[in-house]
């Protein structure tokens, strides 16, 4: 049964899945696709998005959106224009909820670059710049 597993999982490497991380991959050439997760409407939704040393690169203003999930893609830009070097970027989505901030769930997608089946760890995939997840933290394929 794993070895099934294993052979149905090896049909999406080449493919985009998303994942529950604060943490997203910038290609040289391309963007950062994301979304964020609401539990509730928001009116004034802000995702920060820092560097690996925790810098603040670009804050980007979303507005208003109902529950549900909202698409970010970043397009690698800095506040001043200027292009980021690829790697891994973290984002920090708040909204305020009841006259207060509150951290929102963020969703990345990425590239899965093989598959490894692990004795104890079950069914690993390998996202392009991001390394291993468990195949249970995926939460959409594209």
């Amino acid at each position: 049964m794993q070895a099934n597993l294993a052979v149905q999982a090896a049909s999406l490497v080449g493919r985009q899945v998303v994942v529950d991380s604060d943490r997203g991959y910038l290609p040289s050439d391309g963007e950062l696709s994301a979304s964020v997760h609401l539990p509730a409407a928001v009116g004034n939704l802000t995702v920060a998005v820092l560097d690996e040393t925790g810098q603040l690169v670009r804050k980007i203003a979303l507005g208003q959106h109902p529950a549900g999930d909202t698409p970010l893609h970043w397009d690698g830009e800095d506040a001043e224009g200027q292009r980021m070097p690829p790697g891994i970027y973290h984002l920090r989505a708040q909204s305020e909820m009841d006259g207060r901030a509150v951290s929102m769930q963020t969703r990345v997608a990425a590239t899965v670059e093989s598959v490894v089946l692990g004795k104890d760890q079950g069914l690993e995939l390998n996202l392009e710049g991001l390394g291993a997840v468990g195949l249970d933290a995926v939460t959409q394929v594209q």
